[in-house]
C-alpha cells in the first residue's frame, strides 16, 4: 500500500544524536549536585531537584519514543501501542495472584514451580503472564522459569503502591472498555456528571465513583483510599512546593478531603505549632486512625466526617487545604465546593490552597505524557479533568467573583512537572 510521503524532520541518527546530548546534559547536572544516578534496582530513587536535569529527562523519555517508534515503522510502532492493555491485564493478574508476595527478595531467584504450587494456577498461564510482565521490566526472568526482583517489582511489595497499580489495572481497565461507548452516546460531547461515566457503566451503577466505593463496595473503596496513599509517591510534596514556615503562628489548617490523613500527619510532625482537622468519608477517617497515629501529633489532629459539598463547619480557618480533589470533579461540582470553602472563610485571614496540576499548554506532541494519563483517566472515572492555568482561573471565577489567585506557587528544581499549589484569597471590599 502506498501513499504521499509524510514530510520527516527527524532520522534515527538525528535522534540518537539528541538523545545522546540530553542524557550528557542530565547526568552533568547530577554530578554537579553531586547526587547519584538513578539507579533501575533501587525501587524508590530521590528525584533530581534541577530544573534542566528534569527537563532533560522529559526530553530523553520522548526522544526514546520516537526513536522506538522510527526503528518500528508506523505498522509495528502502531500496534505496539494499541495492544497496550494486554500488558496493563497481565499485571492486574499477576497482584491478583500476589506474586510479588511469592518471589523471594534478594539476589536468590525464585523457581516458577514453586509460585505455581502456591497459587495453584496453570503453570502455562503464569509462564504467559511473567512473560509479558517481565518484558515490561517488572521482576527479571535470570534463568529459563527462574525470576527475581528488581526496582519496579520491589515497588508492589509496598500495600499503598501494590493498590494503586491494582486500582489501574481493575478499576481502570475495566472503565477504559467502555471510554469510547460513553462518549459516543453523548455525541462526544462528554457530561458533567460523575454517576453517567465510563466507570459508572463499566460497574453497572447510577452513582459515581466515590459514591459508589463508599456505600456500595466498600472493599474498593477501602483500596481505592490506600491507593491515594500510595500515589503520594509519584506528587510532590504539599509543604516542599507551599512555604507553610511563612504562615502566622498556631495556624489552623482544615484538610479538606484529606482522606487517611497522611499529608495533615506529614506537616504537622514538621510544623509542631499547627493544628490540623481532616475531613473525609467517615469510613476513610477510622482507617487513618486505625494505622496509628505519631503520638507527637496526635493532640493536633482533629478526625471530622464530612463531605465538601455540604456547608462548611470550620469557620474561619488560616487555611484550606484541597490536595489533589478538585481534579477529581467536574467543573460544576468543583464550583459548588470551592463557593462552600468561600462562604465560610474570614476575608482577613482565611486563604485556600489548591495542590493540583497546572498543565502546561504545549503542542499535542510536545504534551507531557503524565497529564495526558491522568486528564483522560479523570474523565474516564469521574467525569473530570486536569487543568490549564487558564482554566483554572475561569473555575474561580465561576465559583465567587471575590475569589483572587494570588500566587502559583512552583516546586523548584523540578522542569515542567513539578507540583504546584494555587493560593487564593477574598479580594478586599
Amino acid at each position: 500500500m502506498s501513499g504521499s510521503p509524510c514530510p520527516r524532520s527527524e532520522d534515527l541518527r538525528s535522534l540518537t544524536l539528541r538523545l545522546a546530548a540530553r542524557v550528557d546534559t542530565y547526568v552533568e547536572r547530577t554530578e554537579a549536585l553531586d547526587a547519584p544516578l538513578p539507579s533501575f534496582n533501587e525501587p524508590f530513587p530521590d528525584p533530581v531537584k534541577d530544573d534542566a536535569a528534569q527537563n532533560a529527562k522529559i526530553d530523553i523519555v520522548r526522544t526514546c519514543e520516537k526513536i522506538m517508534a522510527h526503528a518500528l515503522g508506523p505498522m509495528e510502532w502502531g500496534m505496539y501501542q494499541n495492544m497496550a492493555f494486554v500488558d496493563v491485564a497481565c499485571m492486574g493478574a499477576m497482584l491478583e495472584l500476589g506474586i510479588p508476595e511469592m518471589v523471594a527478595p534478594g539476589l536468590e531467584p525464585t523457581a516458577l514451580d514453586e509460585i505455581v504450587g502456591k497459587t495453584k494456577a496453570d503453570k502455562d498461564v503464569l509462564k504467559r503472564i511473567m512473560r509479558v510482565c517481565t518484558q515490561k521490566l517488572y521482576f527479571e526472568e535470570v534463568a529459563p522459569e527462574k525470576f527475581r526482583h528488581n526496582g519496579p517489582s520491589l515497588t508492589l511489595l509496598a500495600p499503598p503502591i501494590n493498590a494503586l497499580v491494582r486500582h489501574c489495572c481493575d478499576d481502570g481497565l475495566k472503565s477504559a472498555a467502555q471510554f469510547t461507548d460513553v462518549l459516543r452516546e453523548t455525541g462526544f460531547r462528554g457530561s458533567d456528571d460523575p454517576a453517567k461515566s465510563a466507570f459508572s457503566r463499566a460497574f453497572g451503577t447510577e452513582k459515581g465513583m466515590f459514591d459508589y466505593f463508599y456505600n456500595d463496595d466498600l472493599e474498593r473503596g477501602q483500596r481505592f483510599g490506600l491507593a491515594m496513599a500510595g500515589s503520594e509517591v509519584i506528587k510532590a510534596l504539599t509543604e516542599d512546593v507551599f512555604p507553610f514556615h511563612t504562615l502566622p503562628p498556631r495556624t489552623k489548617i482544615v484538610d479538606v478531603g484529606g482522606g487517611r490523613g497522611q499529608v495533615s500527619i506529614r506537616i504537622a510532625e514538621k510544623m509542631p505549632d499547627m493544628t490540623f482537622v481532616v475531613q473525609d468519608n467517615e469510613d476513610i477517617l477510622k482507617a487513618g486512625q486505625d494505622e496509628g497515629v505519631p503520638d507527637d501529633v496526635k493532640d493536633r489532629i482533629e478526625w471530622m466526617p464530612h463531605s465538601f459539598f455540604q456547608e462548611q463547619p470550620v469557620k474561619g480557618a488560616d487555611v484550606y487545604l484541597f490536595r489533589f480533589i478538585l481534579h477529581d470533579h467536574p467543573d460544576s461540582n468543583c464550583v459548588k465546593i470551592i463557593s462552600r470553602t468561600v462562604e465560610a472563610m474570614d476575608p482577613e485571614r482565611s486563604r485556600i490552597l489548591i495542590d493540583d496540576a497546572v498543565l502546561p499548554n504545549l503542542l499535542g506532541q510536545d504534551s507531557l505524557r503524565i497529564f495526558n494519563l491522568l486528564d483522560i483517566y479523570m474523565m474516564m472515572i469521574l467525569n473530570a479533568k486536569e487543568r490549564t492555568e487558564p482554566q483554572w482561573r475561569e473555575l474561580f471565577g465561576k465559583a465567587s467573583e471575590r475569589l483572587v489567585v494570588e500566587k502559583i506557587w512552583r516546586e523548584p528544581g523540578t522542569g515542567l512537572q513539578g507540583g504546584t499549589v494555587l493560593e487564593l484569597r477574598l479580594r478586599k471590599e
